[in-house]
């Protein structure tokens, strides 16, 4: 629930922010002229940018390919998908990719990511990690939620996530 009213309370403060900038436009276009209203635009809008790229990209894979042999083929490729946290508003997800043969399981690659109402919120894993048990492969998944509010960041919750996928 909290985090619901986390996501509204950033919307209603973003719609606010978007009101009190048409506000301040007007003003400035009656008060010192047009030139000076564009100018106060074009400037909140170069505030908006493209995330910084050294920051984790949202659905970022973790290669298990520890061999790291070029000619190797994964003929029976295989993919799950778990939901690691369903709350009221948004879900963090994870995609196994794995080999499966007769006698071995391979894990290839995984991504973690968060999707539905994500106002507010940013998932960011940070490892993600298989061992496989007989036909059951057991991963954890450590990673971040960073609450931010109109796009700043106020805190950050580490979170784990454990479980197992049957491929039988």
């Amino acid at each position: 629930m909290i985090y619901l009213v986390w996501a509204i309370l950033n919307i209603g403060l973003f719609l606010f922010f978007v009101f009190v900038c048409f506000r301040a436009t007007k003003l400035i276009k009656e008060k010192l002229g047009l030139f000076a209203s564009i100018i106060f635009v074009f400037t909140l809008l170069s505030f908006v940018d493209a995330p910084n790229s050294s920051e984790q990209k949202l659905g970022e894979t973790f290669d298990f390919n520890l061999d790291k042999d070029e000619n190797k083929t994964y003929n029976n490729k295989r993919s799950e998908h778990v939901t690691l946290d369903n709350n009221l508003i948004f879900f963090i997800n994870l995609n196994m990719v794995y080999n499966k043969n007769v006698d071995t399981i391979t894990p290839i690659l995984a991504g973690s990511a968060m999707s539905g109402l994500v106002a507010g919120h940013r998932w960011k894993a940070q490892t993600v990690t298989a061992n496989v048990v007989g036909q059951t492969i057991k991963y954890t998944v450590d990673g971040l939620i960073e609450w931010k509010l109109l796009g700043l960041n106020i805190y950050t919750q580490s979170k784990t996530y454990t479980g197992s996928i049957d491929t039988r």
